[in-house]
């Protein structure tokens, strides 16, 4: 079967056909025995085991060349199965196809010299960064030879003082009760330093800590680091529920039946009425607080309003031993605002 594709078409006396692609200007065939020169590498050898490029070469070296001959040279390369364009006369020949370029050995030395100058350019990039490291994070030396300034010294500043202790006040917490132990643990302590400031200290110690002792006063002294103050306490003795049941009862005979203090007292002490002792029979009178003039005034009225007496006999009511016990000077003053 004829290829049609590679087949070179004929003329009709028998000659080859001008290729329809640019030529340069053909030079006149060499003479017998001249291999034409070619600008690509061609692989086939030269009648003496030479490549055309190594008679090109020599011919160069020697510089001998035949008179009025010329070297033809094939600027693009012959399609396969076509006629060397370049190349007429006996030493016709095919050329072959140009190799790719990665095929080629020089390709691949230019590559590997390529990776090892970026690798090494690389590497000393690297390098270059862990060496600047000091100069960034620190002066003195390693600055100095980088250029870098050392920075301006601040200037020393004096170690602040502590405010100084001036003086304390103590104020006492603990229980007042007789035969309460006292000891610092019974103070609050505060102190005014020299610069202006105020805190509660710690650590300071009750120079002479002891008992309090009932219905007398004690000083204790507070030392706070040699600076010290004086708190006093009296003690108090403990009242005991009888005391404190008899101030009750007596609040409620004043408050409600607006009676004198004599009376109260008797009605306290009474075998008939509340039967307490004399002695808690007299500590509820002298911890009342009771306005007497002002009891002595209400029953007076009581006496006028209910019992429409004279002031002349309510008065003697009042002082009266069997009636309210008031003094002279309470019946007097209700006789005197009676009718206010």
């Amino acid at each position: 079967m004829t290829d049609h594709n590679n087949a070179v078409p004929q003329s009709g006396n028998g000659e080859q056909p001008t290729s329809v692609l640019p030529q340069y200007s053909q030079p006149s065939p060499p003479s017998v025995g001249e291999q034409p020169t070619s600008v690509f590498p061609q692989p086939e050898q030269s009648g003496n085991g030479m490549s055309p490029m190594s008679v090109n070469w020599q011919q160069n070296q020697s510089g001998q060349q035949q008179p009025g001959s010329q070297q033809a040279f094939n600027v693009l390369p012959t399609a396969p199965g076509q006629p060397d364009q370049g190349n007429t006369g006996n030493g016709d020949r095919t050329a072959k196809n140009k190799k790719p370029l990665w095929k080629k050995w020089w390709f691949w030395v230019i590559v590997v010299i390529v990776l090892a100058a970026i690798g090494g350019a690389l590497g000393e990039g690297n390098a270059g960064s862990r060496n600047a490291g000091p100069s960034t994070t620190s002066f003195g030396k390693t600055g100095a030879t980088t250029g870098q300034q050392e920075p301006e010294k601040e200037p020393e500043r004096e170690p602040e003082k502590d405010p100084v202790l001036q003086s304390i006040t103590a104020t006492y917490t603990g229980s007042t009760d007789a035969g309460t132990s006292v000891d610092i643990d019974s103070f609050s302590v505060t102190g005014a330093y020299d610069d202006g400031s105020t805190d509660s200290i710690e650590g300071c110690a009750v120079t002479n800590p002891g008992e309090l002792v009932g219905e007398q006063a004690t000083t204790f002294t507070i030392d706070c680091g040699g600076v010290t103050v004086n708190v006093e306490v009296t003690g108090v003795t403990p009242v005991p529920v009888e005391y404190q049941n008899a101030l009750v009862k007596a609040n409620q005979y004043s408050d409600m039946m607006h009676m004198s203090k004599q009376g109260i007292y008797d009605q306290l002490v009474s075998e008939y009425g509340e039967q307490f002792t004399p002695d808690a029979a007299q500590w509820a009178i002298d911890h009342m607080t009771a306005d007497w003039n002002a009891n002595a005034l209400q029953k007076a009225k009581d006496y006028q309003d209910m019992m429409a007496m004279s002031p002349a006999a309510i008065y003697d009511q009042l002082i009266s031993e069997y009636g309210e016990k008031f003094t002279p000077e309470e019946a007097q003053y209700a006789i005197d605002h009676l009718n206010d």
